[in-house]
């Protein structure tokens, strides 16, 4: 018989899925990393079949999602449905998979649909252009509608910069050009659930170098952070997730300008690389998502 695990995490993410599983580990509880470095951006085969013969050999009982919530939520559907591997019948029958439904997950993993939902609800984000025309000598942001860690995120040093940005896409694939806002990084983490729904806020204060990319302008991914208390940001991310009645956790991005006002950048319906703060702060969010998503 094959040895079984609590949970397994799928995929690592840098330090994020080694953090999530130390914070659960000392709960007691058994917890596997599926050794998946790269970032799976589309419904890619090598990772579902590395996932499909992790869970042959560790049977958890729980899958959590480690930067790859769309393709997790696609596989948990398909495993609602009966919809199994060829290779691995009922490989997937009894585990919980912590993450959400499809069609939520889609909607704030892309950077175009979430941003659309934003202005629907009246929510403070960057002026958006639809071409480099109508942006003109704006300095702007050029976002690619899937990305991780800040590499599909780029600020384009001149208008054409940006068309050479836009010409490096796939034939259809979405992006987004927004306006670029002067200010302070701050990041919010939500847990929520009926009946609990927990956050914590924190400002970044330190920016990794940018690792690959530079000569285009792609944007560095945070690693200091101040824990803080900012109302604003958090009804801003409650009433995103609200208008989805979106379960589990989430996590958002906000640039403060020297007004103090809070703009909405993006959404990352996973965990975020401000876990552990969050966990040395008091705010546990691996450990309340599993208790959650057991019940």
């Amino acid at each position: 018989m094959p040895e079984r695990c609590d949970i397994l995490l799928a995929g690592t993410m840098g330090n994020i899925g080694p953090d999530v599983r130390d914070t659960l580990a000392a709960h007691g509880l058994d917890v596997r990393i599926m050794d998946f470095p790269q970032n799976v951006q589309r419904d890619e085969f090598g990772y579902r079949r590395l996932l499909m013969k992790t869970v042959a050999a560790c049977r958890p009982g729980m899958i959590m999602p480690i930067g790859n919530p769309v393709t997790l939520a696609k596989i948990a559907e398909e495993a609602a449905a009966g919809e199994s591997p060829r290779s691995f019948p009922g490989i997937c029958d009894g585990i919980v998979f912590a993450v959400e439904k499809l069609e939520k997950v889609r909607q704030l993993d892309g950077k175009v649909s979430c941003s659309a939902l934003a202005a629907s609800l009246g929510i403070r984000q960057p002026n958006i252009y639809s071409s480099p025309e109508e942006a003109g000598d704006r300095q702007v942001i050029f976002k690619r509608d899937v990305s991780f860690g800040g590499q599909g995120v780029h600020l384009p040093w001149n208008r054409k910069s940006l068309e050479n940005l836009i010409a490096h896409q796939s034939p259809g694939e979405p992006y987004l050009i927004e306006d670029f806002i002067k200010g302070d990084d701050y990041s919010i983490d939500v847990v929520r659930f009926p009946g609990c729904t927990q956050s914590g806020c924190y400002k970044v204060v330190e920016h990794h170098p940018a690792t690959g990319g530079t000569d285009r302008g792609s944007m560095c991914p945070s690693t200091g952070r101040e824990m803080c208390s900012f109302p604003e940001i958090e009804q801003m991310a409650l009433r995103i997730l609200d208008s989805l009645d979106y379960n589990g956790v989430c996590g958002m991005d906000f640039r403060v300008d020297a007004d103090g006002l809070p703009w909405f950048l993006e959404c990352n319906p996973r965990f975020t690389g401000g876990v552990k703060s969050q966990v040395e702060a008091g705010f546990d969010i691996p450990y309340i998502l599993y208790t959650h998503q057991k019940r």
